[in-house]
């Protein structure tokens, strides 16, 4: 794939997340609304490492920082490195120059999904303070 076939993909991503981003911005998530409930909740009644990510961006696009922790602690702390990941990317496709990324090793990885199913089963015991990670309704 060439420079200007990842450029035009890039862009194209690019787009497709800014419309999401006013599309979330605009429409606000809850129970009677467009998005789509969570499978793994709608069967199980638990919440997944995921539950309350759209509620939490929402609040996020909106500058309502402790109600979108208040949703999911995790989906607002991992945008950080996505962020991060993103601008370095961003910038390769433009400048065409690749800078030295980080060397992920298996490792982070791994640890990533210890962390979510962690996450996971904490935010569904009953008991404080682990209530405060369930997503709010």
């Amino acid at each position: 794939m060439t420079l200007n076939q990842k450029r035009v993909i890039t862009g194209i991503v690019l787009g497709g997340m800014v419309m999401g981003g006013i599309f979330l911005y605009l429409v606000p998530p809850g129970k009677e609304s467009v998005y789509p409930p969570c499978t793994f909740h709608s069967l199980t009644g638990l919440y997944c490492a995921g539950c309350g990510s759209t509620r939490a961006l929402h609040h996020l696009l909106h500058g309502r920082i402790i109600k979108a922790i208040s949703n999911n602690i995790l989906t607002v702390f991992l945008l950080i490195p996505l962020a991060w990941f993103g601008v370095h990317h961003l910038r390769y496709m433009i400048t065409g120059v690749r800078r030295h990324a980080p060397d992920l090793k298996m490792k982070y990885a791994w640890i990533l999904i210890g962390l979510i199913i962690l996450y996971t089963i904490l935010r569904n015991l009953p008991y404080y303070p682990f209530t405060l990670l369930a997503p709010l309704e």
